[in-house]
């Protein structure tokens, strides 16, 4: 068995050659081919690299004054806000100072006039305390003066017939 493994020993010694051989060219292959697919890789990354810079670049300046912008209406959005509520806080105080004036004025007119009402019955009392008695004292008085006359210049008519009107009934 020993001459028969010495027969077979270098058959498989040069298998075993031919196997690392075949194998060695095969990794050999292997590494060009990664190297070729390395290269190709770098090329595609510097091409995307150039093409990607200015890109980032506009991006970069884009966001930057996108931001400088945003900060600006910001602003100007947070000093509208405060105008505005400056503003309605005016236009509300004025609006209650002018609700309290005319309630005030309303007020006013309402005393005036029930003083004026109130003074136009007064005077008409007066009026007709001082104008209307007297009036219709001097009116009695007159009435009275000219009954008076009447009985004076009419006496002697009116007596008479009056006398046998009295005397007729009488009866």
């Amino acid at each position: 068995m020993n001459i028969a493994m010495e027969e077979v020993l270098p058959v498989l010694t040069i298998v075993i050659a031919v196997a690392l051989l075949v194998q060695m060219g095969i990794l050999v292959a292997l590494l060009v081919a990664l190297r070729n697919w390395s290269k190709r890789t770098e090329a595609f990354v510097d091409r995307v690299d150039r093409n990607i810079e200015p890109v980032l670049q506009a991006t970069r300046e884009l966001v930057t004054d996108g931001k400088e912008k945003l900060n600006a209406i910001s602003t100007n959005l947070a000093e509208i806000s405060d105008l505005t509520k400056n503003q309605i806080a005016r236009l509300d105080g004025i609006v209650t100072d002018a609700s309290d004036r005319a309630r005030l004025q309303l007020a006013r007119l309402d005393q005036l006039a029930s003083d004026t009402v109130s003074r136009m019955e007064e005077t008409t009392q007066v009026i007709q305390r001082s104008i209307l008695t007297p009036v219709r004292e001097i009116s009695a008085v007159l009435a009275g003066v000219r009954s008076a006359l009447d009985f004076l210049f009419r006496r002697d008519k009116v007596g008479v017939e009056r006398a046998t009107q009295d005397e007729e009934l009488f009866i």
